[in-house]
């Protein structure tokens, strides 16, 4: 598995958010908008940044996103990727580096090492199996 990086932009506030606008992930995923003004904080929450390599669209709107919300609201974002590797994710080094340097600013950034949670049942499915196995 490997490692994960969970990243913590801010002060998080939950509070309003709307849907509408285009899609901005893969495969016709759902955006959000948002309201940065004061009163009208929360926080966006981006999950597994990595999973697949953005178009040069996407990375446009990623970058215009986190621009947007930069210094005017709090970002929780995971990803599995090493920094390193944003230029190859993104398709260009130089808008990975924007990113990164106003995503990493005012960041808390927590690796988090081991087994996923999600294959918690099924590694246990697999032990049961082994040791049913190992009797027969």
């Amino acid at each position: 598995m490997k490692n994960a990086t969970l990243m913590l932009v801010g002060v998080v506030v939950l509070g309003a958010c709307s849907r509408g606008g285009a899609g901005v992930g893969a495969g016709g995923s759902t955006s959000f908008s948002f309201n940065v003004a004061a009163g009208q904080t929360f926080v966006l929450v981006i999950d597994e940044v990595g999973y697949t390599n953005l178009s040069p669209g996407q990375a446009h709107q990623f970058f215009e996103l986190v621009t947007a919300r930069y210094e005017h609201g709090s970002i929780l974002l995971t990803s599995n990727t090493s920094f390193s590797a944003w230029g190859s994710l993104l398709g260009d080094e130089v808008l990975a580096t924007a990113l990164l340097d106003r995503l990493l600013h005012h960041a808390e950034v927590i690796p988090i090492n081991g087994r996923s949670y999600r294959m918690k049942d099924r590694r246990q499915t697999s032990e049961m199996s082994a040791r049913l196995n190992s009797y027969s």
